[in-house]
This record gives structure tokens, sequence and C-alpha cells, in this order.
């Protein structure tokens, strides 16, 4: 008797164990299928993919069907063309095509974009390198690294970033000592310095300005990594810049 009931005791566990391992199976499998929903597009320079889903912005790296199955508005040299077929070839190049899949030979797309989407717009930004007045801010931010060290690898990013009316200075820092290597990029505003993202292995540079979300305030997108060319697959990070302040909201490690 005793034996019996030991062995329902030890079958009741077994079979607590399995709905509580099916149950966590299920969870993780609902879980990634909303981590993966996508909430449209952005086409970014014809490099970089962006998408909305559930937990927020994505990027996606590699362009599948469903990225080709959407219909886009198009902004080239400052028009807008509607309803546009996009397609893209292996070797990287994009071509787009009205409802008659006649081919409209766009030759520089600035931004493509799904009906999700409300109006994306890249935004024009002035562009600065290395002055002696910008000293003070860059020995606050680098610390106790060399100034000479970032003088030949600076660049400025200037805008009103956050539509307060007033220009804001965006600067990616770049060492030139592989020795003792820093980066990094920061942004002052109303005389405040707002650190946005170091590193001691990667370096940083801004690929695009403009507004995701139709909020009148700006994002800019930053690519993460020592190489130039920018594609599909890079590391881009994304940043939403407001009142002395920028906060990472696509790709933040």
């Amino acid at each position: 008797m005793e034996d019996r009931m030991l062995d329902n005791d030890i079958n009741i566990k077994k079979i607590i164990i399995i709905i509580i391992s099916v149950v966590v199976l299920l969870f993780i499998l609902i879980i990634s299928i909303l981590s993966n929903m996508r909430n449209g597009y952005v086409i970014v320079e014809e490099s970089v993919v962006i998408t909305k889903g559930l937990f927020g912005y994505r990027q996606i790296t590699e362009i599948d069907k469903d990225v080709l199955n959407e219909r886009y508005n198009v902004v080239s040299e400052s028009n807008i063309n509607k309803d546009v077929i996009i397609n893209y070839s292996v070797s990287g190049s994009w071509t787009y095509f009205d409802n008659n899949y006649k081919d409209l030979k766009l030759s520089k797309v600035d931004v493509a974009y799904t009906n999700k989407f409300k109006n994306v717009q890249l935004i024009d930004y002035d562009f600065a390198y290395y002055e002696s007045s910008d000293d003070h801010v860059i020995e606050k931010f680098i610390g106790n690294y060399q100034l000479n060290d970032f003088k030949d690898k600076m660049r400025k990013s200037i805008a009103d970033f956050d539509n307060d009316g007033k220009e804001e200075t965006i600067y990616t820092l770049d060492s030139s000592n592989e020795g003792d290597y820093y980066s990094g990029i920061f942004m002052v505003d109303d005389g405040k310095i707002v650190k946005i993202a170091d590193s001691t292995k990667d370096s940083f540079m801004i690929y695009s300005v403009f507004d995701i979300n139709n909020d009148k305030k700006y994002e800019i997108l930053v690519v993460k990594g020592k190489s130039d060319v920018v594609t599909s697959s890079s590391n881009v990070q994304m940043y939403s810049i407001g009142n002395v302040s920028a906060k990472c909201i696509m790709n933040c490690r």
C-alpha cells in the first residue's frame, strides 16, 4: 500500500514537471513570435532597414520577402513616389517600380517607408571638423585621455536636434592612439555635455539624422564598428534626441 502511494506521488510530480515544462516552452515560443512581429519598415539611404515590433525598433540585417512584399513611399531628391514596389539584388542594389512594374530609375533614394510610418524625413545638418574652440568640451568628455590623440578624427554634426529653436552639436571622437584607444559620441546642448556612447574598441559614425516617429524631434543612426562601409548587416544603433538627453532605442548593446 505504501509502495503504491509512493508511486502515485512520483507520478504526480512527473506530471507537474511535464506541465511546467510545457508552459515554459509555450511562453518562450509566444515571446519569440511576438518579438519577431514586424510593423512596417523604414529603409534609410538603401543600407539600413528598420522595423518596429511589439518590443520597439529593430534592425533587419537580411533583406527577406517580408521586406520586399510591402509597398513604399520613396523619397528621392525631395520628391515622394508613393505605392512603390521595390526589388533587392544579391549584389546590394535596389530597384524601384511603379504599379505597372515600370522602372522608376531613381538615382538617389534618401528614405523609403511603408504606410505604418508617417512622413519619415531625413534631416539636413551641418558638418564640421576640429577647431581649437572645441578643446574645453572635448577635454571634459575624454577625461584622462590625451586631447591631441583626437584632433585628427573629430567630427561635428550641427542642427536643432530636439526642435527647441536652438542648435545642438554632436561630436564623434576617434583616438589615433591604438595603444590607448578610446572613441565616443556626445552632444552639447545648452552648454551641457550629454554622453551618447563610448567604447575602447569600436568607433562611432553618424550615418543619418531623421524623424522616424513624426514627433518633430530627431533620431540619429550611429554606425558602431571600424568599417566606413555601411551595409544592411552593419551594427547600427538608433538614438532619440530630447532636451539635454539622448536615449538609445535600437541595438543598444
